[in-house]
């Protein structure tokens, strides 16, 4: 009954590898038998150590409102997370946030890079980027009619509706928008002169807060012609 007691299993260096040579030392010797051994040599061994991960602390998204882009905002200062006693690694060059894409939503993930570590034991270390969240809303959209008009003939106005847009993102037209624009109000069945609402309605989109505004037929009076007949006397 003899066994291995204590001793202390140590890397040759402290830096991060593979392969690196570990040495037993402090060893002992218990049990019954014990005393009729004597403890030799002890043999080295191998093992890798792993570069330790490091956390970006200090960072927040910035809600946006659609813009059409990916880019999103960051606040604070970041800051190292994790690093051993008083190593000398640090955080070099600018964070960067972006949206996993351009549309609506709440609580969407912003993943972060442009950040890199620096610093004498910077080998030993992996950076772990952080993916932090963060919301778009809806940008305002109005859509109007436009105002139309036409001379009294005793007809509904069929020169057709259209409409003017304020407020796409660049590069962006109804194109985007679902739905079928249609127009309501007054004017789809005025025949008598006068001013008369003309309402659109019908679009709908994911990514724009729309909002409608009424434009006005104006039906104008015919000018009539009252001519007295020629008339004599006897």
């Amino acid at each position: 009954d003899v066994q291995l007691t204590g001793g202390a299993a140590t890397f040759d260096t402290k830096d991060q590898g593979t392969g690196k040579t570990v040495t037993l030392a402090g060893a002992g010797l218990v049990g019954a038998k014990a005393g009729n051994y004597t403890l030799g040599s002890v043999n080295t061994t191998t093992a890798n150590i792993t570069a330790k991960e490091l956390a970006i602390t200090g960072l927040t998204a910035s809600n946006k409102v659609y813009d059409g882009l990916v880019a999103a905002g960051l606040n604070g200062t970041p800051a190292l997370s994790g690093v051993v006693g008083t190593e000398d690694v640090r955080l070099t060059g600018t964070a960067v946030g972006a949206f996993n894409n351009a549309n609506v939503g709440v609580n969407k993930p912003v993943a972060v890079t442009g950040l890199s570590l620096d610093g004498p034991a910077k080998d030993n270390y992996a950076l772990t980027l952080p993916t932090l969240t963060a919301d778009i809303t809806k940008a305002p959209l109005t859509v109007k009619a436009e105002d139309k008009s036409k001379t009294y003939d005793g007809s509904v106005y069929s020169g057709g509706y259209t409409v003017t847009y304020a407020g796409f993102v660049p590069n962006e037209t109804a194109a985007v928008l679902g739905g079928t624009l249609t127009y309501g109000g007054a004017a789809a069945t005025a025949v008598n002169a006068g001013s008369h609402v003309i309402t659109p309605a019908g679009l709908t989109s994911g990514n724009y807060e729309i909002t409608f505004a009424n434009g006005a037929l104006t039906i104008n009076k015919v000018v009539l012609t009252v001519t007295a007949d020629n008339a004599k006397r006897a």
